[in-house]
């Protein structure tokens, strides 16, 4: 519906959906193929057909799940394990209960097994498998139990906690040992992955040692596990291509027409979800501080802060109270120093969000805890568009895009006298500085990209794959992928793959037939076993016609 459009779905985040679309651009050297939950509900009768269209036009494989599961699965992950990925202390017991047999740990083992199914329907002998995020931490184990040869990449999108915070996961070892079947383990910034390592040192008493190439190397049961930090880019040639349309054109004459009506000099801008996470009202606080600090910006300067709501499976929106906190304290700031914010609640299209950066002198960021963020590296390259002003990048020190981009003024939001002082210096900084940093800023953000990160990765896995087979190591987890989850049947991965109009008909037009049976396959089971059991798997055998 055209109201469901306009709203914002919540996600583990958003930009993950991004890093997978630019994937794609793979294609040019190797089959990739996406497995992903489809947002509409498909009747039974019709989901055959559906997944042949997709996968024949697109190369991608739907997972269908039914929306109370997939409600429910989405509760669990931004409620419980969000948090908890995102340093928040657990300090409730509905988080316990949460993790307790016959809940909701066991709904999202399950929806997992539902994503891996397709994966090993489609899987050939080597193939690399990207899982993406926390919402599939038990995939490494589903996928390694029954494709044991998969090269698995597991991509954190998200932080990870220390130590003393991932221990309180009542789940906690059996979800290392899952994500231990992955080869390849990749985080953001080193930060994240020492805390993994440690994590591992602590519950699972695993050693780990520095490899080639900037890899970190563990042995879980004689399968070899590399981890990785690599920040993930943006497609900087396509948004570069982009900033010379018309509407952005239209837009930036937009933007400047409104500060100037505003009689405002100094432009901040700031562009976040609608999330105590997002760190807003932490920022409010800081400007107004600023203000107070330094009374010659009171009447010049604006911050036009972008605040998108989030919305859940049922199409309510979250965090309700934080909302109503952040208005509050915009009347407040507002009431003070009167036109000094602009809220706006909605998420931009591109042509008006990259013309607000470009017109923008500072980006300010205040997160109290972030993994992806693309947004930062939009503002730099928006400052490539007619008339952009190329401005200073002001980001918390708690998300991983300020460990990677270079000069960027680096704050702690929840120092409000020092944040405050930080934007002055963002607004002050000379102009030389700028232009250099500018320079730098724009260089990384064109060299990084999706594609070069997915690049570098594959080569990556490929590299430390042949390296292991010319050691005759062992790569098919033998010892690792029995983590407490059901083993699977050669059932589980043949039923949906073997049609058997479609085996009769190739086994009739053939001319030279090989025929492999599995005979323990083909004795009765206990129950149908008679006393004279040799007589009756001798009439088994005798019944099989080739």
């Amino acid at each position: 519906s055209t109201q469901r459009d306009s709203k914002v779905m919540r996600s583990m985040s958003r930009h993950a959906g991004y890093v997978v679309e630019n994937l794609r651009q793979l294609r040019s050297r190797c089959r990739v193929v996406f497995v992903g939950r489809l947002d509409i509900e498909v009747p039974e009768e019709e989901r055959e057909a559906l997944t042949q269209e997709l996968m024949d036009k697109f190369q991608c494989v739907p997972v269908y799940l039914e929306k109370q599961m997939q409600a429910e699965y989405e509760d669990f992950c931004h409620n419980v394990l969000k948090p908890i990925f995102h340093f928040v202390h657990p300090t409730s017991a509905e988080v316990c209960r949460a993790f307790a047999a016959e809940a909701k740990w066991q709904l999202y083992s399950q929806i997992n097994l539902e994503y891996v199914r397709p994966v090993v329907q489609n899987f050939n002998d080597g193939d690399c498998v990207f899982v993406f995020d926390l919402g599939l931490m038990m995939a490494p184990t589903l996928i390694g139990s029954r494709a044991r040869t998969a090269n698995i990449c597991f991509f954190f999108n998200t932080p990870f906690p220390s130590s003393e915070i991932f221990r309180t996961m009542p789940v906690r070892k059996q979800a290392l040992q899952s994500l231990l079947n992955a080869d390849f383990i990749q985080f953001h910034c080193f930060t994240y992955a020492r805390h993994f390592l440690s994590c591992c040192s602590s519950l699972l008493g695993l050693e780990n040692r520095p490899s080639r190439g900037g890899l970190v190397n563990m042995v879980f049961n004689g399968h070899h596990v590399h981890v990785r930090a690599s920040h993930v880019g943006i497609d900087a040639a396509v948004i570069c291509r982009r900033l010379d349309e018309e509407r952005v054109k239209q837009e930036s004459e937009t933007w400047v027409k409104t500060f100037k009506q505003l009689n405002r000099e100094f432009i901040l801008v700031g562009y976040d979800d609608m999330d105590p996470l997002s760190g807003i009202t932490l920022k409010l606080r800081a400007l107004q501080s600023m203000l107070k600090m330094f009374p010659e910006y009171r009447s010049s300067l604006v911050l036009v802060q972008v605040a998108i709501a989030l919305h859940d499976s049922r199409e309510e929106m979250m965090h309700r109270e934080y909302a109503e906190e952040v208005h509050r304290v915009v009347d407040e700031v507002n009431a003070q120093y009167p036109g000094t914010v602009m809220l706006r609640m909605e998420k931009m299209p591109f042509a008006p969000r990259v013309a607000l950066f470009a017109a923008a002198d500072v980006l300010v960021n205040s997160a109290v805890r972030h993994g992806l963020s693309l947004v930062a590296m939009e503002y730099v390259l928006a400052g490539n568009a007619v008339g952009g002003k190329r401005g200073s990048l002001l980001l918390s020190e708690f998300t991983a895009c300020s460990k990677v981009i270079p000069g960027v003024i680096r704050c702690n939001p929840w120092r409000e006298e020092d944040f405050a002082r930080a934007i002055v210096k963002s607004l002050r900084q000379p102009k030389h500085e700028q232009e250099h940093w500018n320079a730098e800023q724009m260089a990384w953000c064109k060299h990084n990209t999706v594609l070069r990160w997915a690049e570098n990765i594959l080569e990556d896995m490929k590299r430390v794959r042949a390296h292991m087979v010319e050691m005759d190591e062992d790569i098919s987890r033998t010892g690792c992928c029995r983590v407490g989850l059901v083993k699977s049947s050669h059932k589980e991965i043949s039923s949906n793959i073997l049609r058997p109009s479609e085996v009769n008909a190739a086994y009739s037009s053939c001319k030279t037939r090989l025929v492999l049976l599995d005979m323990d396959l083909l004795r009765p089971s206990k129950e149908d076993m008679e006393e004279d059991a040799e007589a009756v798997w001798q009439q088994t055998l005798g019944s099989i016609e080739l």
